[in-house]
């Protein structure tokens, strides 16, 4: 029996829409992300659905972009905010020269803690759901986690610092 045409599949998130076609978002989420209002907000369609994807994981985004000024798709998400775990798979990322550190003591640098970035190529004419995926790709890694909050990593970073906890740091390599 058939009752009528087969309906096409619904996908989400799917676009023909273009990089060039995205306007750039102004103003930052100084706290980092902390609902879906805030996705809407304060993140650009290229980026939203990774920073989805670690919201539902525990990870703290803390800035993103992908838009028609600035093409380049990157987020940068806490460091002091993951499990070791997490800590380690950063570890390897920045080893392999897939990842950068980003720390605090920069004059420049507008993050409160350490940071991790990732850039995937991106140019004008790729699609949103395109680039999109590329993000979601090379975040793919990362495992869900309890919630840990950043500043209490980085009071230990503190402790740690000035001797009243032991001086064991995985990340040592990479502040040099």
């Amino acid at each position: 029996m058939q009752f009528g045409k087969p309906r096409t599949k619904f996908t989400f998130g799917k676009s023909d829409k273009k990089i060039k076609d995205v306007e750039p978002i102004t103003g930052a989420c100084s706290s980092g992300l902390e609902n879906e209002e805030d996705l809407l907000r304060w993140v650009e369609e290229p980026c939203r659905q990774v920073c989805q994807d670690l919201m539902k994981k525990n990870i703290r985004s803390l800035d993103s972009g992908c838009n028609k000024l600035f093409p380049q798709a990157y987020v940068v998400i806490s460091y002091d905010g993951l499990d070791l775990k997490n800590k380690m798979i950063a570890q390897k990322l920045v080893r392999e020269g897939k990842a950068g550190i980003l720390k605090s003591e920069d004059d420049v640098l507008r993050y409160s803690e350490r940071a991790l970035k990732i850039v995937v190529s991106s140019e004008l004419e790729d699609s949103v759901s395109i680039v999109s995926q590329r993000l979601r790709d090379a975040f793919s890694i990362f495992k869900k986690q309890e919630k840990i909050d950043a500043n209490f990593n980085s009071k230990h970073e503190l402790l740690r610092k000035y001797g009243a906890l032991p001086s064991y740091d995985p990340m040592n390599h990479l502040n040099k």
